[in-house]
């Protein structure tokens, strides 16, 4: 998951208050990061990135302050080790429910589409074949995004 820009840094404000803005717009998206889980050193872009051809932002509200977004990105990465830092490092879930539901209902249901997906492959149906990998691809993405909550490492 990325997180784009959702909240505008303008580069329309007031030259005054653009640097107070800045501070909060830094504070909002390190609390995004956290809220959600993201990264912030990896998991943020910006439209300007996404779609160069029809958008600039964040960049001219950046160019008034004489930012980056390599600068912006570690100014969010230095709130959210600011605001984080002391807070437990304990996963959300546990790791024992986390395997229990990967192995009790995820991986036979992967397994399952699997075989499914091989069966299509030999009968020549592509088109079937396709939609159970895509299904097998969720689940094995569901059961990864256990194991992180539970502090474990993915498997690919």
């Amino acid at each position: 998951m990325r997180m784009t820009h959702r909240a505008a840094l303008s580069s329309a404000m007031d030259p005054g208050s653009i640097h107070e803005a800045y501070k909060r717009y830094i504070w909002v998206k390190a609390y995004a990061c956290y809220r959600y889980g993201l990264n912030p050193a990896v998991d943020i872009t910006g439209h300007h990135i996404l779609d160069p051809a029809r958008k600039t932002d964040p960049m001219n509200a950046f160019q008034l302050l004489g930012k980056t977004f390599e600068q912006f990105i570690c100014d969010v990465v230095a709130e959210y080790q600011e605001c984080t830092k002391g807070e437990a490092e304990e996963p959300m879930l546990d790791a024992g429910v986390a395997n229990t539901v990967i192995d009790t209902w995820m991986s036979p249901a992967w397994k399952e589409l699997d075989a499914k997906r091989q069966e299509a492959e030999l009968a020549g149906d592509g088109t079937a074949a396709a939609a159970y990998e895509q299904q097998a691809d969720y689940i094995h993405w569901l059961a990864n995004e256990l194991r992180k909550a539970s502090g474990q490492q993915i498997e690919v």
